[in-house]
Protein backbone atom coordinates (compact mmCIF):
# COMPACT_ATOMS: atom_id res chain seq x y z
CA UNK A 1 0.00 0.00 0.00
CA UNK A 2 1.15 3.52 -0.80
CA UNK A 3 -0.35 6.94 -0.17
CA UNK A 4 -0.46 9.74 -2.73
CA UNK A 5 -1.63 13.31 -2.12
CA UNK A 6 -3.17 15.95 -4.40
CA UNK A 7 -4.86 19.22 -3.36
CA UNK A 8 -4.80 18.06 0.28
CA UNK A 9 -6.67 14.83 -0.55
CA UNK A 10 -4.97 11.51 0.10
CA UNK A 11 -5.52 8.22 -1.66
CA UNK A 12 -4.45 4.72 -0.81
CA UNK A 13 -3.03 2.77 -3.76
CA UNK A 14 -2.81 -1.02 -3.84
CA UNK A 15 -1.95 -3.59 -6.50
CA UNK A 16 -4.83 -5.88 -7.50
CA UNK A 17 -3.23 -9.14 -8.63
CA UNK A 18 -6.55 -10.47 -9.94
CA UNK A 19 -7.10 -7.49 -12.23
CA UNK A 20 -3.35 -6.91 -12.73
CA UNK A 21 -3.69 -3.18 -12.12
CA UNK A 22 -3.28 -0.49 -9.49
CA UNK A 23 -6.39 0.46 -7.52
CA UNK A 24 -6.72 3.74 -5.65
CA UNK A 25 -9.27 4.91 -3.09
CA UNK A 26 -9.55 8.50 -1.89
CA UNK A 27 -9.62 8.61 1.91
CA UNK A 28 -12.06 10.65 3.97
CA UNK A 29 -14.76 11.26 1.36
CA UNK A 30 -18.27 9.88 0.94
CA UNK A 31 -19.28 8.18 -1.21
CA UNK A 32 -16.13 6.14 -1.73
CA UNK A 33 -14.16 7.19 -4.81
CA UNK A 34 -12.14 4.48 -6.56
CA UNK A 35 -9.86 4.85 -9.58
CA UNK A 36 -7.62 2.51 -11.58
CA UNK A 37 -4.39 2.55 -13.57
CA UNK A 38 -1.87 0.20 -15.16
CA UNK A 39 1.18 2.40 -14.48
CA UNK A 40 2.27 4.78 -11.74
CA UNK A 41 1.79 7.71 -14.12
CA UNK A 42 -1.70 6.53 -15.04
CA UNK A 43 -2.82 5.98 -11.43
CA UNK A 44 -1.57 9.45 -10.48
CA UNK A 45 -3.35 11.03 -13.46
CA UNK A 46 -6.59 9.20 -12.63
CA UNK A 47 -6.29 10.32 -9.00
CA UNK A 48 -5.95 13.95 -10.09
CA UNK A 49 -9.00 13.59 -12.36
CA UNK A 50 -11.03 11.98 -9.55
CA UNK A 51 -10.18 14.77 -7.07
CA UNK A 52 -10.88 17.50 -9.62
CA UNK A 53 -14.24 15.91 -10.51
CA UNK A 54 -15.14 15.51 -6.83
CA UNK A 55 -14.36 19.18 -6.17
CA UNK A 56 -16.33 20.29 -9.25
CA UNK A 57 -19.39 18.36 -8.05
CA UNK A 58 -19.37 19.69 -4.48
CA UNK A 59 -22.26 22.04 -3.73
CA UNK A 60 -21.03 25.61 -3.66
CA UNK A 61 -22.84 26.76 -0.53
CA UNK A 62 -21.70 29.85 1.40
CA UNK A 63 -19.60 28.77 4.35
CA UNK A 64 -19.22 25.20 3.06
CA UNK A 65 -16.07 23.46 4.28
CA UNK A 66 -14.46 20.71 2.20
CA UNK A 67 -12.97 17.63 3.89
CA UNK A 68 -9.47 18.84 2.94
CA UNK A 69 -10.07 22.22 4.60
CA UNK A 70 -11.42 20.50 7.69
CA UNK A 71 -8.32 18.32 8.03
CA UNK A 72 -6.12 21.41 7.73
CA UNK A 73 -8.15 23.40 10.25
CA UNK A 74 -9.19 25.98 7.63
CA UNK A 75 -12.79 27.21 7.78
Amino acid sequence: MSLIVYKSYAARVDFDAGKVCLVGKITGVEPEITFYGKTLEEIQSEFHKAVDQYLAELPQSPGMVTPAQCSQGKP
